[in-house]
């Protein structure tokens, strides 16, 4: 999105933006925003939405972190390395490997997150 601001401040001088990013729902018309961009599932609203770019999450670690603990090779494997990971409406959201039939999900253990919680020895807050 970043790289967009350029040409739109171009097409449109005169516009301010200001951003603001939250966890919690927002109330777009009362927090005073004229425009949202929403990741995730969206509640029933009287709100129009357009789907304008799709997300893709994807696992990593340094090289660094892999020559001490080893490479996991199966969604199994990630139990044993510790993980940063997301809380929405203060569950810890499982990683999904694959699509299909084929998908795969777990809860990782012995997590750091992006809140307060953390997670119980099965994955869940």
């Amino acid at each position: 999105m970043v790289s967009k601001l350029a040409a739109f401040f171009a097409a449109y001088p005169d516009m301010a933006v200001e951003m603001a990013a939250s966890e919690r729902p927002t109330t777009i018309i009362e927090d005073g925003f004229d425009l949202a961009i929403h990741s995730g599932d969206l509640p029933d609203s009287t709100l129009v939405a357009r789907r304008f770019a799709q997300t893709m999450i994807i696992l990593v670690a340094t090289p660094q972190y892999l020559s001490r603990h080893g490479a996991p090779e199966s969604p199994e494997d990630l139990n044993r390395f510790r993980s940063v990971v997301f809380v929405e409406r203060g569950s810890v959201q499982p990683w999904s490997f694959g699509s299909g039939p084929g998908r795969e999900a777990c809860y990782p253990h012995r997590s750091l997150s992006n809140k307060r919680y953390r997670t119980d020895e099965d994955g869940r807050s």
